[in-house]
């Protein structure tokens, strides 16, 4: 199992274990809050979200995008999942492309699953782990 598998099993775990709904609060300060939003369709909008500070997972979130992502050898759209876009506090819109860093957008998409269809979330869930064919 290679170091990405086991850390990424690593999040999910933790994720589970801490429970999802905590991930974003309707009172959260925009200004303070990191905002998400996920590259998946390309004729209606894109799911987004807020993430707070409050939230358990806000500072593995700022860790994680404080190092530097990979860019894949290619950046071209694709059907279906993309990536996702983040807006930190005090920061510029940085993007994570599809497959670039997957225990990052493994914990970026497990703090939207209340804002993603479900169908959505499992296509992207095994995209991002090399799962889905085609």
């Amino acid at each position: 199992m290679d170091v990405t598998r086991i850390v990424t099993v690593m999040v999910i775990a933790f994720a589970c274990t801490c429970g999802l709904d905590a991930a974003t609060r309707p009172q959260i300060p925009f200004s303070n809050s990191i905002r998400v939003r996920l590259w998946v369709y390309s004729g209606s909008s894109d799911p987004s979200w807020r993430i707070s500070q409050s939230s358990r997972f806000y500072r593995n979130i700022s860790y994680m995008m404080s190092i530097p992502t990979q860019q894949p050898p290619t950046t071209l759209s694709r059907l279906g999942y993309n990536g996702f876009d983040v807006k930190m506090p005090g920061r510029r819109v940085t993007k994570i492309y599809a497959k670039s860093n997957p225990p990052l957008e493994t914990l970026l998409l497990l703090t939207g699953r209340r804002y993603i269809e479900k169908d959505i979330f499992n296509y992207v869930l095994a995209d991002i782990h090399g799962q889905n064919r085609g």
